[in-house]
């Protein structure tokens, strides 16, 4: 610490412990973060929620995910930056034979919002599901999730989906997994909540759904139709370049540490 021109804190809160550590080097600390961590996932005050505050009150400024985060950084007075999820861009690759797959890849935490939809992917009998996580997930073709798997797994979608109830929690995902199957020119269909309403333009970059009739609708059309497939999956590619890829995202990293250190 006493060696670096500046902290970056990363949606840890710290201890009272390291708040003084911190506030004693007069380090410039930039915070830094992707999820609602204020709130627990069934929408309850976070345990940490004082410790959190404390630690951003440290901060020069802050950088946030999506505009439902940086709403609660600005009610404390901060500066921000806004800062969405970027991913490496993937190579295109050609599809496998087969049926048609809808993927969807994540934790099992979140295994349950697939539910959203469960009825829709009832009504495809002609589409497999396809599950990439740490545990299966019944009805579904299971993959083993693994670090550095995304580039191999990936390729096995030929639709990515992202269901989410719309919560105080989820209203605050970046939408790293949306961005991760249009980085593979995979075209998508998510719930309009959060950051997904930042990164899809409905209709063409990817589409959105809310009822299990819009849900059916937007994946029959999908998998009933290989060109719509390849366009809008090309669109959503095209859409992430400059934005939410990851070079861009590593230039505004450093863009900002810079300046939080630079400051006055």
């Amino acid at each position: 610490l006493l060696r670096a021109d500046g902290v970056i804190i990363h949606r840890v809160p710290l201890s009272g412990k390291e708040r003084t550590l911190l506030r004693a080097s007069r380090k410039p600390a930039l915070f830094d973060v992707d999820d609602a961590i204020w709130v627990t996932m069934d929408g309850g005050p976070s345990p940490r929620e004082k410790d959190l505050v404390a630690t951003i009150r440290l901060c020069r400024g802050a950088r946030a995910g999506n505009e439902e985060l940086a709403r609660y950084l600005r009610d404390l007075g901060m500066a921000i930056r806004m800062a969405p999820t970027c991913v490496p861009l993937a190579e295109p690759h050609s599809r496998a034979p087969g049926p048609v797959r809808i993927g969807w890849i994540g934790h099992s935490v979140n295994l349950p919002y697939l539910s959203i939809c469960a009825e829709a992917l009832h009504r495809i009998p002609d589409a497999r599901l396809t599950v990439v996580a740490d545990r299966p997930y019944e009805g579904a073709d299971f993959h083993a999730w693994s670090v550095g798997c995304e580039d191999r797994m990936l390729p096995l979608f030929d639709i990515g989906i992202m269901p989410l109830p719309d919560t105080v929690w989820t209203r605050g995902k970046c939408g790293y997994k949306l961005l991760l199957y249009m980085s593979h020119a995979i075209p998508v269909v998510a719930s309009p909540v959060g950051a997904n309403r930042e990164i899809v333009r409905d209709g063409e970059t990817g589409f959105f759904a809310g009822t299990a009739d819009e849900w059916e609708a937007r994946l029959r059309a999908l998998v009933d139709d290989g060109a719509l497939r390849e366009r809008i999956g090309r669109a959503g590619r095209a859409s992430i370049e400059g934005k939410f890829d990851e070079a861009t995202g590593l230039a505004a990293l450093v863009r900002d540490l810079r300046e939080n250190v630079s400051r006055d």
